[in-house]
């Protein structure tokens, strides 16, 4: 770590800093929207027991809700089978803003680090993308450790960080659209976000090395 930061200039570290928060937004984007990652679970994880709707009913209504999460939804939140407290309403507008300004980053960090490192990756300079590694291990690996241990406490805090309202604790009587996303779903994505980012750890930090290899002396 010591050696990626001293060999990396300020721009290029702001950049790893970048790349790592960039990283970590993807995965959740693409664990969040692409439908596998529901479909695949859900008979697993009983939701169809919990809402007393079919499996396809359950992915149709998870999927609805999802799209309200994207940026090029317009109107309110709408699904097949559920109506939505106001409290619940709240939440999920909230959820919805957390997502939108996720989306945008997705787009503006990239031009932003290209902006900073565009002449340190024409000289080969790329020590700079380890430090996009070191930088997901601390956060990464401190909330890897802290859902193994308890996956509740973890999802609380995360939930009180970034919410600053109690609406996402829903009643399951009242808001029965809670019973799409069991606990286990959650715990779930979070390890295939977890894997992503070491796959991709794993790459940028072998990065450097496969190019210094591969570059014309």
């Amino acid at each position: 770590m010591r050696i990626s930061f001293i060999l990396s200039t300020r721009r290029e570290r702001l950049a790893g800093v970048l790349l790592a928060l960039w990283i970590i937004i993807v995965m959740v984007l693409v664990v969040t929207f692409l439908p596998w990652f529901y479909d695949a679970v859900t008979v697993r994880f009983g939701v169809p027991e919990l809402t007393g709707l079919s499996a396809s009913l359950c992915q149709e209504n998870y999927h609805q809700i999802v799209s309200y999460l994207s940026v090029f939804h317009t109107g309110p939140l709408q699904t097949t089978s559920f109506t939505f407290s106001k409290s619940a309403a709240i939440h999920f507008a909230d959820v919805r803003h957390v997502f939108l300004v996720m989306q945008v980053l997705a787009v503006i960090l990239p031009v932003v680090m290209y902006a900073l490192v565009r002449h340190s990756v024409r000289e080969g300079r790329l020590l700079w993308t380890r430090v996009a590694v070191w930088v997901m291990i601390v956060p990464g690996g401190l909330t890897a450790i802290l859902a193994l241990s308890s996956f509740d406490t973890a999802f609380t805090l995360m939930h009180k960080i970034l919410f600053h309202n109690d609406y996402w604790l829903f009643n399951p009587v009242t808001d029965p659209s809670i019973n799409l996303f069991p606990e286990a779903l959650f715990a779930w994505m979070f390890g295939w976000i977890v894997t992503g980012m070491v796959i991709v750890g794993i790459v940028l930090w072998l990065l450097p090395e496969i190019y210094n290899k591969n570059a014309v002396p």
